[in-house]
């Protein structure tokens, strides 16, 4: 699906100090945000040419999740399995980390997450089909017209009943050594016909820029999918 041709309605928040705001009713702040995140990125950096191919995209998931838990204790958030994800959660909402596109951490724009998500995790984030009755989807792989009409999701109440937000995330390269990360808090609301998730009722720009970039020691980033569990199973 086009971005441009998503219509989901959304309220973006950029300003700092409405950022901040936003984030107090949710018992989060910027800074706690973006020391989970900075975190992530350095444990992926440190990663060597001795380590696996693809390690860099798991280091900075799997850091990325412990970080949370961690910085967030405090605060009476704790480790939370539902289904094959991995969230983080206080009671009234859990924290999903999700690696975005190119358009993670931009106002004006429509970031979608990086890779396809399984079945259980669309159901676990209480997600719907993107309904855009203007859309034909043309299906030339199996010859197929498929029409996007509406469709009843049937949802699990108890199972969403905690509200799940998205930290979004994008690294991208400053230069030859240094690597900094996009991010944003967001609330998803939608997935296309390819399971990528691609609508946000509420999205959350985080300021993530750091003083100094972080510096890569290792080798080459490759930013691998995070591992929804729901997919492997179905081969």
């Amino acid at each position: 699906m086009n971005n441009a041709e998503n219509v989901v309605k959304q309220l973006t928040f950029s300003e700092p100090n409405e950022v901040d705001h936003y984030l107090s009713h949710l018992d989060l702040t910027q800074d706690e945000l973006g020391l989970i995140l900075s975190k992530a990125l350095s444990y992926r950096l440190s990663a060597t040419s001795d380590d696996t191919r693809n390690a860099g995209g798991t280091r900075f998931y799997q850091e990325a999740i412990r970080s949370a838990r961690d910085t967030l204790k405090h605060k009476g958030f704790k480790s939370l399995y539902k289904q094959g994800l991995e969230l983080t959660e206080n009671g009234k909402i859990a924290i999903y980390v999700c690696s975005g596109n190119e358009h993670t951490g931009i106002v004006n724009a429509y970031p979608q997450s990086k890779n396809a998500k399984g079945r259980w995790t669309l159901d676990v984030l209480g997600l719907s089909l993107d309904n855009n009755l203007n859309q034909i989807q043309l299906d030339y792989e199996d010859n197929q017209i498929s029409f996007n009409f509406p469709a009843i999701d049937e949802k699990n109440d108890e199972e969403n009943k905690l509200e799940i937000w998205c930290l979004l995330h994008y690294a991208y390269q400053v230069n030859e050594f240094q690597w900094e990360v996009k991010a944003e808090l967001s609330k998803a609301t939608t997935y296309d016909s390819k399971n990528f998730i691609n609508g946000f009722s509420t999205r959350l720009i985080l300021n993530t820029k750091p003083i100094d970039p972080i510096t890569n020691l290792g080798m080459e980033p490759e930013f691998t999918p995070e591992i929804d569990i729901d997919i492997l199973k179905t081969g």
